[in-house]
């Protein structure tokens, strides 16, 4: 329950919803009209307006995760082969979170690991296709686009061992996190998580000129300006 409003230290505020004010027919607080919203500036005189929440002024695109690393995740497949991993390992073979990496063997296993379990998946790309069969059934080019759908299913269609290696990184990557966290628990994915996350990176490489130019130079006060009294 929201019970205040949110504000910087200018004194804006970055709350979107009204829920002082009107609600609509549900019930729900409603966004604060545009033309009641004030703008402020940065010291580097960079316009913000208020009531629109705080927006970073640099995009970092989220990194993409595919269908069969949601699934590995949901099953507990990533987590169960860590698990089995980290018990045959010893501190000595994870002493740095950071560096630490899975071996080709190991990796290699993975793929056995989930053929034993009976692992299955499917993915968004067979459903678009199973739509489009429907679609030319019904508009009876069923029968011209067969060869073309035939091939196409054979190109989509789940594969464990090419799509463990279409999508080896972001899995070995995870599980490779999994591993870590058994032996240095969360202090030690934090640690792991700086030298990859795609935010850190960027932030990293945006100081110097580019921050500086996002920001501005700090402006002086006029009690600054005017220096100390004598």
């Amino acid at each position: 329950m929201t019970v205040a409003k949110y504000y910087t230290a200018s004194g804006r505020c970055i709350q979107r919803l009204d829920y002082g004010g009107k609600r609509n027919a549900q019930g729900k607080a409603i966004a604060v009209s545009d033309s009641l919203l004030r703008t402020f500036e940065t010291i580097g005189g960079r316009p913000v307006i208020e009531g629109r929440g705080i927006q970073p002024d640099i995009q970092v695109e989220t990194p993409f995760m595919s269908t069969l690393m949601e699934r590995l995740l949901s099953d507990f497949e990533v987590f169960d082969f860590a698990t089995k991993v980290a018990s045959s390992l010893d501190s000595s073979d994870v002493s740095d979170p950071v560096s630490y990496g899975l071996s080709d063997d190991t990796w290699s296993d993975f793929q056995t690991h989930l053929e034993q379990a009976g692992f299955e998946y499917s993915t968004q790309s067979m459903v678009v296709l199973d739509d489009l069969a429907e679609v030319l059934e019904i508009e009876q080019y069923d029968e011209v686009a067969a060869d073309a759908m035939k091939a196409l299913t054979s190109s989509i269609e789940p594969n464990l061992e090419r799509d463990l290696n279409l999508f080896e990184d972001e899995i070995k990557q995870a599980i490779e996190e999994e591993v870590v966290l058994r032996y240095h628990l969360a202090a030690g994915m934090v640690e792991r998580s700086l030298a990859e996350d795609p935010t850190v990176l960027r932030a990293q490489q945006a100081f110097g000129d580019e921050l500086t130019s996002i920001i501005g130079e700090r402006r002086l006060t006029e009690t600054e300006q005017e220096g100390p009294k004598k």
